[in-house]
């Protein structure tokens, strides 16, 4: 009863901005040409029809980021020249699944992860980018994903400034370095309680 009470005071009264708070990036994007998406959804997984794809390969674009799709499989994998960038929530050598952030704080881990991959076919396995680690807020759940949340977001932009500053071929020769031993995973998967 009484954790319950002392949960409810530090999630009411925290400070730390909420990194789940909706966002509008209109404004932002306003000038930026966009394509409205609807993929097939099978199962798990996100499918891009055959049209959309031509479409976003027409623009040339160097690196897609991931937000907001299910697994995204098939021919989208290789539309964009860098391919498609996303995030793992979870240090995937000892945390699958989700929901993110969530088993880290409820089993009192000391740290939780946080990977930027290039998307491959193989599920959980694509090419590492960058790795961060952080402390594990063990009172909140919110607060602790929200930190871990904001350090994070910096990880894109600090790999598209390396992949400029060293250029593409030793970029993507130290990322095929780093990635060179087959990463297997034993533990449980994580799913939402």
């Amino acid at each position: 009863m009484l954790d319950t009470v002392y949960s409810k005071l530090i999630e009411r009264y925290t400070f730390l901005p909420n990194a789940s708070e909706p966002v509008d990036s209109e404004p932002t994007i306003k000038n930026i040409p966009t394509i409205r998406v609807q993929p097939n959804r099978k199962k798990w997984s996100d499918y891009f029809p055959e049209k959309d794809i031509e479409l976003i390969k027409g623009y040339e674009i160097d690196i897609l980021i991931r937000f907001g799709f299910f697994i995204l499989r098939g021919e989208i994998l290789s539309s964009a020249k860098y391919g498609i960038w996303s995030y793992h929530h979870g240090d995937n050598n000892v945390n699958r699944g989700g929901p993110a952030g969530f088993w880290e704080s409820m089993e009192s881990w000391p740290e939780v992860g946080t990977i930027l991959q290039i998307l491959t076919e193989d599920l959980d396995n694509g090419k590492i980018l960058s790795r961060s680690y952080s402390c594990t807020n063990k009172m909140s759940v919110r607060d602790h994903r929200s930190n871990y949340f904001w350090k994070s977001s910096k990880l894109i932009t600090r790999k598209i400034k390396e992949l400029y500053d060293i250029g593409e071929k030793v970029f993507f020769e130290k990322v095929d370095h780093d990635n060179r031993h087959p990463l297997l995973y034993s533990e449980r998967l994580y799913v939402k309680p």
